[in-house]
């Protein structure tokens, strides 16, 4: 999902005329019923990002997915991995049915394939890999097993104080997001973001159960402009639109309440596509999970230079 300006202007009311923080649940939002073992339905109907935007929100449908392949696995298992294509447009009116194969269920790995359906029709596909092994806590094996992790960049790494930063929130989504104003690298775009409008909403405690979704929910919010300035260009972004969104989870050492660090790297654009890479890491600098994005767009030269 890109973070257009254009669209940023929802309930952003809603914030001006009371001091207390608006209160939000994200178990309100996307719990789901189980209808039987292989169909579950959403209790609402999922949002858009803003009114502007046609469709549901693409992490909106990835967090649902997340749960319902929760959901439908034994309770110890937790998603290491989600594979997910946007087949049409979400409706924000309409309640999701959600189909769901059970892949393979073994010892230490589990498999879900999950359709989200719409008035008949596909919208939104997910493979869901789930394992029991997703935390370095207390696991000796993992605790000696070789591992490694490249470093954030020194933007997450140095800042001190949030209220400082630039940035822009999403009411309707409940996302926070801030820049920075210089870059040591040139082609890696940092920002920090999470779940809930700083100072300004008050996210009821989490269950465990929704710890996957909530961090899943603030994964799809990457700028295609911050793909493009990583590279030194300067376009103007007519129209864009996400082909795929996958996510691995290296560890569950995270809160997607706290401010979650992005390096975003765009290796190639071509053919009106852009490929876009993140690495997301939590406060403490842990690489917790790695985010692989495909992004379908129209462009012109904001500068004869840019070439695009």
């Amino acid at each position: 999902m890109d973070a257009d300006q254009r669209i940023i202007n929802g309930n952003e009311s809603q914030y001006t005329t009371q001091n207390e923080p608006v209160t939000v649940d994200i178990v309100e939002e996307l719990d789901v019923i189980k209808i039987s073992d292989t169909e579950y339905r959403s209790k609402v109907p999922l949002k858009k990002p803003g009114p502007r935007v046609r469709g549901v929100y693409g992490g909106a449908f990835a967090s649902q997915a997340i749960l319902v392949a929760v959901r439908s696995s034994p309770p110890n298992f937790k998603p290491n991995a989600i594979h997910t294509f946007f087949a049409k447009k979400g409706l924000p009116d309409v309640l999701v049915t959600w189909k769901v194969q059970n892949i393979s269920t073994g010892k230490t790995f589990a498999n879900r394939s999950i359709q989200a359906i719409q008035n008949g029709e596909v919208r939104f596909t997910a493979n869901v890999s789930l394992t029991t092994k997703n935390e370095s806590s207390g696991d000796s094996i993992t605790e000696k097993s070789l591992s490694f992790q490249g470093q954030r960049t020194s933007e997450l790494e140095n800042y001190t104080d949030v209220d400082q930063l630039k940035g822009y929130d999403v009411p309707d989504v409940h996302l926070s997001i801030r820049d920075f104003d210089e870059y040591e690298s040139k082609d890696i775009y940092s920002y920090i973001i999470k779940y809930g409008i700083n100072h300004k909403e008050k996210v009821l405690p989490i269950p465990p159960e929704f710890k996957y979704v909530a961090f899943t929910w603030i994964t799809d919010w990457m700028s295609l402009n911050y793909a493009f300035v990583s590279r030194g260009q300067k376009v103007q972004i007519n129209f864009n639109v996400s082909l795929d969104h996958s996510i691995y989870f290296h560890d569950d050492d995270f809160d997607a309440t706290q401010w979650t660090g992005i390096c975003l790297k765009t290796p190639i654009y071509l053919h009106n596509r852009c490929l876009i890479i993140c690495e997301l890491y939590n406060e403490s600098g842990k690489h917790v999970a790695s985010v692989v994005q495909e992004r379908l767009f129209v462009t012109k030269p904001v500068e004869p230079k840019a070439n695009l």
